[in-house]
């Protein structure tokens, strides 16, 4: 009940580059993240920084350590075609979700009955799903068994460019 959103100005592909390098260095993965921006190079988007951290952070944690060892994460930022949405997207190969599970991710302590001895505690996606939902926010799941599973997150953009001074 403590969070809040407090939106302000973010050059978002910094951003994502940052946590990028935060993850490879401070996760240790033997996976290799891959970054891809298709955003407008310097354009700022009003999102709660403190919010979207705990969105982004979770999802690439999460597919570091469900994913096969050496194999490949995606992690693209977008814009919707209608350019009223940002777009995450992460991607990574592994065990997958048992469609069982899929009901219950955003459920605190709830783990998958395929994670065996991986680490945690249940409470990542429970923190990703507060979090988008503050922002106003969406997120689905499309997920393979033993074979990929996508993460999508879409948020409402307001840019530095649809903001009218007062």
């Amino acid at each position: 009940n403590k969070l809040e959103n407090n939106p302000a100005l973010l050059n978002l592909d910094q951003f994502c580059y940052n946590m990028v390098a935060e993850i490879k260095q401070g996760v240790g993965s033997a996976n290799a993240i891959y970054y891809r921006s298709e955003l407008e190079a310097g354009k700022e988007y009003l999102l709660d920084e403190k919010l979207l951290r705990q969105i982004l952070y979770n999802l690439l944690v999460n597919a570091c350590k469900y994913s096969y060892p050496a194999s490949t994460i995606s992690f693209v930022a977008s814009q919707s075609h209608t350019e009223d949405e940002i777009v995450f997207q992460v991607k990574n190969e592994g065990p997958g979700i048992l469609p069982e599970d899929l009901p219950h991710l955003f459920e605190a302590f709830h783990r998958g009955k395929n994670t065996g001895t991986i680490r945690g505690n249940g409470l990542g996606l429970t923190i990703v799903k507060t979090s988008l939902d503050l922002m106003g926010g969406n997120i689905t799941i499309d997920s393979q068994v033993g074979d990929i599973t996508t993460f999508t997150v879409a948020l409402p953009a307001k840019s530095s460019l649809n903001l009218v001074p007062l």
